[in-house]
């Protein structure tokens, strides 16, 4: 029997109910301060699980209360006890859903927000048109944010979180010492792949150690640090290392870094983009489940991956900030409120700005 979106799966003791995935995005203008998770946040999420989502990712969570961790200032925090209580909230009303949840950790590094960014190795350029400026790290710095990780991990196991997401992808720091474009280092965290991968793995293990094997350690990484050979080896190395699922995207050589001519590129034929296409040929060399994401917005597609085997699980993003019940609709074959596919996000600018989030509200009437 051929898998479908609705085959469920169990991951570390976790059954799963369906294959979509709710990826990490920022809530972007839900008024965060200083870390704290919020009811307008709960309600977001409270939406989405209800609407049928198998497995959330809460978006990037900071593990550093330094302005340089953080993506924005608003953005939400797992760097002291104090955040747990209102992330335990958050994850009750999931889990009442009948819903998986993850937390996604995450360290701004290049990309932070400050003029006194931290990264593996000196760094000035532009990344997607914008400059940025970084340190390089001490040896302690490293072990402090190796810590870092672990404890917000521990407390994220604590708020009931099934496990978490570590972010390593999209230039932020962990994929700023994966790639060796942005770490040049010269001691035990740079140099060859594996020296530029200790970091991440480290911190895997550190929250294998801290959390147990019922906790579900997922990582987010990129495939073209720099192509997808490395991006393949990178996979094995996650898995080997303790990685329970795998989620492909891009990484520091989605930025510009790279020239065309050394990035291999999907078959013509090929039905989706190459972030999902580079899920595809991953997939088959780890033994851990995998997450295409990129551009699926509808059942229809949303199936041919999972049922293609291009990945484990589906996920959905833009779509289910368009319509929280996409799940549901799909299942009850009803029409769902499509992503207008703007060339820039108009949620990021305000949810009520969204076409595709007005048309399901006008549904709603």
């Amino acid at each position: 029997m051929s898998l479908n979106i609705f085959s469920p799966i169990t991951i570390k003791g976790h059954e799963i109910k369906n294959r979509i995935v709710m990826p990490a995005m920022v809530s972007f203008n839900y008024d965060i301060k200083d870390g704290n998770v919020n009811d307008r946040l709960i309600e977001h999420y409270l939406s989405r699980a209800k609407g049928g989502v198998g497995l959330i990712i809460v978006e990037a969570i900071c593990v550093d209360d330094n302005l340089n961790c953080r993506l924005t200032k608003g953005e939400l925090g797992l760097w002291s006890d104090e955040h747990t209580d209102g992330h335990r909230k958050l994850t009750d009303v999931i889990h009442g859903e009948n819903c998986t949840v993850l937390a996604q950790l995450n360290h701004a590094g290049i990309k932070g927000i400050t003029s006194e960014n931290i990264a593996p190795s000196d760094f000035e350029g532009n990344i997607i048109n914008k400059t940025f400026k970084a340190e390089e790290m001490s040896l302690f710095q490293i072990g402090e944010i190796k810590e870092k990780f672990i404890k917000a991990a521990i407390r994220a196991k604590n708020a009931k979180y099934d496990g978490v997401e570590i972010h390593c992808a999209h230039s932020y720091l962990l994929s700023n010492f994966i790639s060796p474009v942005s770490n040049k280092r010269k001691d035990e965290y740079g140099g060859t792949l594996e020296k530029r991968m200790k970091l991440p793995l480290e911190i895997i293990r550190g929250i294998r150690k801290e959390c147990g094997n019922d906790f579900i350690i997922s990582v987010r990484m990129g495939y073209d640090e720099p192509t997808i050979d490395e991006g393949i080896e990178i996979a094995k190395m996650f898995d080997m290392g303790g990685a329970d699922v795998i989620h492909v995207s891009t990484g520091f050589g989605s930025s510009g870094y790279m020239s065309e001519n050394i990035m291999k590129k999907p078959p013509d034929d090929f039905p989706f983009n190459i972030r999902i296409w580079a899920a595809s040929k991953i997939r088959p060399n780890v033994s851990c489940p995998v997450i295409a994401v990129g551009g699926i917005r509808n059942g229809n597609d949303a199936n041919t991956v999972v049922s293609k085997g291009y990945g484990d699980f589906a996920a959905v993003g833009r779509g289910l900030l368009c319509d929280p019940a996409f799940v549901n609709k799909i299942k009850e074959k009803r029409k769902i409120s499509q992503c207008f596919n703007c060339s820039k996000c108009m949620w990021s600018s305000g949810f009520d700005k969204c076409p595709g989030r007005k048309r399901y509200l006008d549904g709603l009437k």
